[in-house]
């Protein structure tokens, strides 16, 4: 998830739009593509509006917050007013911003620009037309901000460190690595306390945190990231993945003190899947819309904006949805069998489990249709075959039951293969669990096969050993590989490139050229920026956009936060920059395979 505003301290291309009366500014630039900003002040009132863009020669946008992104050939885009943005009165200033991405034989971004007309189109079928004028001043450069010095001292917070008691001090001063998995695994559950919506509860340990949202249809569940969105894909994703780990790996969570963290944690998500599950073939699948939300930037406790509720249904299904979260609570379910505190809770996470994957099963569809809003942010791109055959394995190892084995295996066999494990993305991570769970040949050798192609291939790394494979959440997604295959080098399947595997999460850590931990408070130089607005606003007082603006730390601290990292092959391309959602966001499933992977790694250790 993103966050794109207008107004910044400073642009790398200071220009303005000619009888527009507005601003057009590159925030940032890379070979092919650029970062937009844009204001135009709106001459009369409109209820609608579109905006085109035409090129001289080829070129794409993406991450247009306020309309919906169409093209006319490959020269020609148009973007139509979301009904929430389209709402403008005379002299209102409309901003926004998107990415630009261009031909890379363009030699420079400025000469990419110069080839774009624009238009704003209005309801009563009137225009004005935008010149875009750069100056021709040299360009003021962003003021790069420096990696963290070392801070011996705690940037002030009322947030007492993780621990049993919340009183107490750390349970684990890392000193070895060892120590620092322990460490990194108790600050990451404390990271998705800080994501907790609704009523908090007595324990909680994030003090700057309170009750919020307390009138959504819902109540309960995680934010997504630095918004408040709550995307019901991506969170059970989320869940699932931590839910491996924890019953993989118990073992790693008792031995840091924090098996009752860990549970508290899937049971705040897997509560809120059960309630979201109001009928048998009915799902809540999202609350809140993601373009009122991301106009806000404030702390979660003091949202007044429309929460709206978004569902999957009969009419309106949602295969990928349904069978991602009857993984969530069928595993789940493993993880709280035989709980003495609440012997009927994996019971019941059981059943909704089953229920939501005869969902799945009978009304076929793409929840990203279903919920346009939802397709925005977190669109289905791989279908929803994979999260058929992944909610199958998952209800095969909760029940044993053979005819969930068979499903899983009849919808693997047609699935391919992919580059990635994601929170859309399930392909290989399925063969993995089959791998895990049959101890079938053809699943072992497909696991070892991808976790060979990834981790080996060197071609796909930074010069300092990280797998990159796209450029939004990197970290997040070199630490999904790691933990598949870790958990498949655990369970027995031979060859996986273990040390690789490993040094994907100890790169993570520090273990990188620039001796920078990417997780929010973990060692001395961490980011001190992440793009998350409830960590960046003061403990008394207003929080806007100016909070937003500041070039000074976040004044609570996001501990355990892993964000998004290096945007490319160069280890040096990432900035603690609050602004930088690409490289500096957190979310709720960018810790989820890292904290399993971690767990992981632990349970190495002697």
């Amino acid at each position: 998830m993103f966050v794109v505003v207008s107004w910044l301290l400073f642009g790398i291309a200071a220009s303005r739009l000619e009888d527009c009366s507005g601003r057009f500014e590159v925030i940032d630039n890379w070979e092919g593509g650029c970062n937009v900003e844009m204001d135009i002040v709106i001459k009369k009132g409109t209820t609608a509006w579109i905006l085109g863009l035409i090129s001289r020669e080829p070129l794409t946008l993406a991450n247009f917050w306020a309309g919906e992104v169409g093209w006319k050939g490959t020269k020609e885009i148009t973007v139509r007013s979301y009904d929430w943005a389209g709402k403008q009165s005379p002299g209102s200033v409309f901003s926004t911003g998107f990415v630009l991405n261009y031909n890379p034989a363009i030699k420079s971004y400025k000469d990419a620009i110069k080839k774009i007309t624009l238009t704003l189109k209005y309801t009563d079928r009137t225009s004005q037309k935008c010149r875009i004028v750069l100056d021709d001043k040299p360009s003021p450069k962003p003021t790069p901000k420096p990696d963290p010095k070392p801070n011996p001292t705690p940037i002030p917070t009322d947030e007492p460190e993780p621990g049993p008691n919340p009183t107490e001090e750390p349970t684990v001063k890392p000193n070895s690595p060892c120590d620092k998995y322990k460490r990194a695994l108790e600050l990451s559950l404390l990271f998705y306390e800080a994501q907790r919506s609704g009523k908090l509860p007595p324990n909680q340990r994030v003090k700057w945190r309170k009750d919020s949202a307390l009138n959504d249809e819902i109540v309960g569940g995680y934010y997504d990231a630095g918004d408040y969105v709550k995307f019901g894909f991506p969170m059970a994703a989320a869940t699932t993945m931590v839910a491996w780990g924890a019953m993989d790996f118990k073992s790693s969570y008792q031995r840091a003190g924090q098996w009752d963290n860990v549970k508290a944690m899937i049971k705040w998500a897997t509560d809120y899947f059960i309630e979201a599950h109001t009928s048998k073939y009915e799902l809540v699948g999202q609350i809140g819309a993601g373009g009122p939300d991301h106009a806000y930037w404030g702390r979660a406790e003091d949202m007044t904006m429309n929460r709206p509720s978004y569902k999957i249904s009969a009419s309106r299904p949602g295969s990928d949805l349904a069978a991602e979260t009857a993984a969530a609570l069928a595993a789940a379910s493993i993880v709280f069998k035989g709980d003495q505190a609440n012997p009927e809770y994996s019971a019941k996470c059981l059943r909704h489990a089953k229920e939501l994957y005869e969902f799945a099963e009978k009304y076929k569809g793409k929840y990203s249709d279903s919920i346009p809003d939802a397709a925005k942010f977190y669109k289905s791109w791989s279908g929803y075959q994979d999260e058929m055959a992944w909610g199958a394995a998952w209800l095969h190892r909760a029940t044993g039951e053979n005819s969930y084995r068979t499903k899983a295996m009849e919808i693997t066999s047609i699935l391919g293969s992919a580059g990635e494990i994601s929170w859309d993305n399930k392909v290989e991570a399925v063969k993995i669990l089959l791998a895990i769970t049959t101890e079938r040949q053809e699943y072992r050798d497909a696991a070892r096969g991808f976790c060979q192609r990834i981790l080996n291939c060197d071609t796909c790394k930074t010069n300092d050993g990280l797998v990159f494979i796209q450029p939004w959440g990197s970290l997040r997604h070199a630490s999904n590989v790691a933990f598949a295959c870790l958990a498949a080098d655990a369970a027995g399947v031979t060859s996986i490139p273990y040390a690789s595997a490993k040094h994907q999460i100890n790169y993570i850590l520090g273990e990188n050229t620039r001796k920078f931990s990417y997780v929010v408070g973990l060692g001395s130089r961490y980011p001190t920026q992440p793009h998350h607005a409830s960590s960046s606003c003061p403990i008394v007082g207003p929080c806007n956009w100016d909070n937003y603006r500041s070039t000074k730390p976040n004044p609570q601290v996001l501990r355990g936060a892993l964000v998004g990292g290096p945007k490319s092959r160069d280890d040096n391309d990432y900035v603690d920059v609050r602004s930088d959602y690409v490289t500096n966001e957190v979310t709720t499933d960018y810790n989820a395979g890292f904290q399993s992977a971690l767990a992981a790694l632990l349970s190495t250790c002697k």
